[in-house]
């Protein structure tokens, strides 16, 4: 199972020992992509969304 670690405040998110911002994640509004998520559902449904089963924690 894959893995990952999210740090809503500083915007980034772990997984397979490389660091990467919202943007670059997806981890952004569908109706304003300049926004990023802050709600813990919705930053693991689309995490589920595009690597399938995965294992989120939030630092």
């Amino acid at each position: 199972m894959k893995a990952a670690i999210v740090n809503i405040a500083t915007k980034t998110v772990e997984m397979n020992g490389n660091t990467c911002n919202f943007y670059e994640a997806g981890l952004t509004n569908n109706a304003d992509p300049v926004t990023p998520l802050t709600d813990e559902t919705e930053i693991q449904e689309v995490l589920e969304d595009r690597y399938g089963e995965i294992e989120v924690t939030f630092a």
